[in-house]
């Protein structure tokens, strides 16, 4: 029910929940995933449950998309954020014993590892290295989004580079988890590009082929990923070229025309082709 950032006629929780959807869309139809959303309505969840729920669930990443606004309307762009290594260093320099056994919710965060069974040193440790790994892997994911938001010719960037905050919603400490400001929907052009379907197809593309980018270098151990290059099947949408279709993906022209026998370059709306990636 919380309305998130206002626009002139958009609302964060509107735009956000859409690209969401359009996200657990194509995760959901490429082979070797299982996108589980966090909210798939107007519904309020706490900060902690978010993360919470992504635990208990075995995720192997966490993705909290938002979108922004300013009082400046010229303010303009995607960010992407992972947390802060200095929040997450203190964070663990200040983890007493007691509160590592007395927390279940902290004790959890530590992957199968019972601090009980630890002194307070060794548990300090096991959370630290932990952590690292997480804070590590989450900004190699940061940085494929990015890579791949920068390939979108209608997306812009407000920060070039992965972006580091104390964002309460990013503190589990053994997933990678980023945090995607889409745009500002303050400013005209952002929230022209967020109010429009395409757009949101755009971003969620986006984030899609980086997730899938951070899986290809980092597969889990006996997945689907692990075993080599894939194919996605993609929808021809409305206004799609082949061109545009190749550099979004990474791909060449004459690649797309061999991998789908394509005759000539001409594709129609709801025509469906294979993408190696």
């Amino acid at each position: 029910k919380d309305p998130g950032a206002v626009g002139k006629n958009l609302l964060e929780k509107d735009v956000t929940l859409l690209i969401a959807k359009e996200l657990e869309r194509t995760l959901r139809d490429t082979d070797g995933y299982r996108p589980v959303m966090i909210r798939s309505g107007d519904k309020f969840v706490a900060l902690d449950d978010r993360y919470q729920n992504a635990r208990k669930l075995g995720a192997d990443l966490f993705v909290s998309i938002h979108a922004d606004a300013f009082r400046l309307s010229s303010v303009k762009g995607s960010s992407v954020y992972v947390w802060s290594e200095e929040a997450s260093s203190i964070t663990a320099e200040n983890l007493s014993k007691s509160e590592l056994t007395k927390n279940p919710d902290i004790r959890s965060k530590i992957g199968k590892l019972d601090v009980r069974d630890f002194d307070e040193d060794a548990a300090r440790t096991i959370f630290q290295i932990a952590n690292e790994a997480k804070i590590n892997n989450s900004i190699v994911l940061a940085e494929k989004i990015i890579e791949q938001m920068k390939r979108d010719p209608f997306t812009s960037m407000h920060k070039p580079g992965v972006e580091f905050a104390d964002f309460r919603v990013l503190k589990s400490i053994d997933i990678p988890s980023v945090l995607i400001e889409s745009g500002f929907i303050s400013n005209p052009d952002d929230a022209k590009r967020l109010e429009g379907k395409a757009g949101r197809r755009m971003i969620a593309r986006s984030i899609f082929l980086g997730i899938h980018d951070y899986f290809k270098e980092k597969p889990k151990p006996n997945t689907f990923m692990a075993d080599g290059p894939k194919n996605i099947e993609y929808e021809i949408q409305k206004g799609d070229v082949i061109s545009e279709i190749a550099i979004r993906f990474g791909v060449t022209i004459n690649e797309i025309i061999q991998w789908n026998n394509l005759n000539n370059k001409s594709i129609y709306p709801g025509q469906k082709i294979k993408i190696f990636i």
